[in-house]
């Protein structure tokens, strides 16, 4: 069972920074790490969550307001932008590492790129047309897998129009790496390998349901609560890789901020 952190939004900006770079540096390749650079990565990467920690929703302004008041020698935003987009898929590995689980939660999110009515318009590649609980969207659903104790386990992101049940056979594809744990999904999950609420009309009732596991929802929602709040659902991303850098990045904050890292 993860133990909760401390609430680094509680510290001075300086302090909370230096401490999430010690947490950080390892995750950084070693072929990223350059000696004449202004600012390594880990400071950028301790930057960025911090960010998300404190929930303010614009990445520009957030490092403007940094590189005016505490350090100076950051590059240009440009330049941030490049690095952090650089370091996506190394955050996004880490944060999917293998790690062996008992249990685990699936759930599904949208995640739209711009108004249903632009969609027409919109030339985000690989995003399409869907539907979920919200409506319409258009864009992106991110399918993940949830620990009991509210840790990002694993996710993946797929075209608006796919089914949840394709977003569970990808994630089902690494069972063995997490050590076979159980799968508790709600009723979009229905299938031999997830253990689902017995729906009104069916014949049978699945006997590996139990009530209690109707309580562990509420993680992964209030989980994706957390997510929406940092400001990811209001991102104007244009590309795939952008999404799935700034989805990594928020979703180490959140294992940060509610767990071991």
């Amino acid at each position: 069972m993860s133990t909760p952190c401390p609430n680094l939004t509680l510290l001075p900006l300086r302090d909370a920074v230096k401490q999430l770079q010690t947490q950080l540096q390892p995750l950084i390749p070693k072929k990223y790490c350059f000696p004449h650079e202004k600012a390594s990565d880990d400071l950028l990467c301790a930057l960025e969550v911090f960010r998300l920690l404190n929930k303010h929703p614009y990445r520009k302004t957030w490092f403007d307001f940094v590189r005016l008041n505490f350090f100076t020698a950051l590059p240009s935003y440009t330049q941030i932008y490049l690095r952090l987009e650089r370091l996506g898929s190394a955050i996004e590995s880490y944060v999917g590492r293998p790690e062996k689980q008992e249990m685990v939660i699936i759930d599904s999110m949208p995640l739209p790129v711009c108004r249903p009515k632009r969609s027409l318009s919109a030339k985000v590649r690989f995003a399409s047309l869907g539907f979920s609980t919200q409506g319409k969207v258009y864009g992106f659903k991110c399918h993940v897998w949830l620990s009991p104790e509210g840790q990002f386990v694993q996710h993946v992101v797929l075209p608006a129009n796919e089914h949840d049940f394709t977003g569970a056979k990808k994630l089902n594809g690494r069972w063995a790496d997490f050590g076979c744990p159980k799968i508790i999904g709600d009723k979009a999950y229905v299938s031999p390998g997830i253990i689902t609420p017995p729906k009104k009309n069916a014949t049978g009732v699945d006997v590996r349901w139990k009530p209690e596991y109707g309580k562990l929802r509420v993680s992964i929602e209030r989980a994706f609560s957390w997510v929406v709040r940092v400001g990811l659902r209001s991102s104007q991303v244009k590309t795939l890789r952008t999404l799935k850098t700034r989805l990594a990045f928020a979703f180490l904050a959140h294992n940060l901020r509610f767990g071991h890292p």
